[in-house]
């Protein structure tokens, strides 16, 4: 519902579908594009929001798809954040003046793996809801183009449904789930060995208000 009335900047984060291959995770991106018109879906990774003229993909985009984030690639995360909350934008096409946008699209991904960035900050892992697929559907069960079958059978009960969750976060917020939390410590940890090195060396002590020799301290985090 958000997607489709263009607020994603206004809650702030992109949408990463989690888990192993066949799990449903292209399915449920393919129904949502089918849902919006054409011309208000772009395909832009977020690998690539730092380059020269990637972000004009995004001009009057709803909608923007990855359908599979890259393991080695790193994200650009001062671009990302100002992205996804909708932060004005400098970008240009090839051989024209440059100019600023404000982006609305919200962002989904799809990935068997967590998100990579050089940005240690809480703001860059807050700007994230994580959905766990974690059901592997077996071969017998699989319907070739069920999400092009489904829309076109249901696209009004699904625009509706749709509806009704809008204004369910409209008044009360995201609903996380918990998977969501324990896929939020993941990323820290992956993006910030310190924070990865505090949360498991039980020689740590949360509330304590000393340590021992730095010295020491900083052997044990190597």
């Amino acid at each position: 519902g958000i997607t489709m009335f263009g607020l994603g900047p206004k809650y702030k984060k992109a949408i990463l579908l989690h888990g192993r291959g066949a799990s449903g995770k292209s399915t449920a991106l393919a129904v949502l594009q089918e849902m919006m018109p054409p011309d208000t879906t772009a395909v832009l990774p977020p690998q690539k929001w730092a380059e020269r003229f990637a972000l004009t993909a995004l001009v009057n985009k709803a909608l923007n798809i990855c359908g599979e984030l890259p393991e080695s690639a790193t994200i650009d995360g001062s671009r990302f954040k100002g992205v996804v909350v909708g932060e004005d934008q400098d970008t240009e096409y090839k051989g024209r003046d440059g100019f600023k946008f404000r982006p609305y699209a919200t962002h989904w991904f799809a990935s068997n793996h967590l998100p990579r960035a050089r940005d240690t900050s809480d703001a860059f892992i807050r700007r994230w809801l994580v959905l766990d697929f974690n059901r592997v559907i077996p071969v017998a069960e699989r319907i070739p183009n069920f999400a092009e079958q489904l829309v076109a059978e249901e696209r009004e009960a699904i625009a509706a449904w749709a509806v009704e969750g809008f204004i369910r976060v409209e008044k009360q917020g995201w609903t996380i789930p918990s998977s969501h939390v324990a896929r939020e410590a993941q990323i820290m940890r992956s993006n910030n060995s310190v924070a990865a090195f505090l949360q498991s060396c039980d020689r740590v002590t949360v509330d304590s208000d000393k340590i021992g020799d730095c010295r020491e301290l900083f052997d044990v985090y190597l």
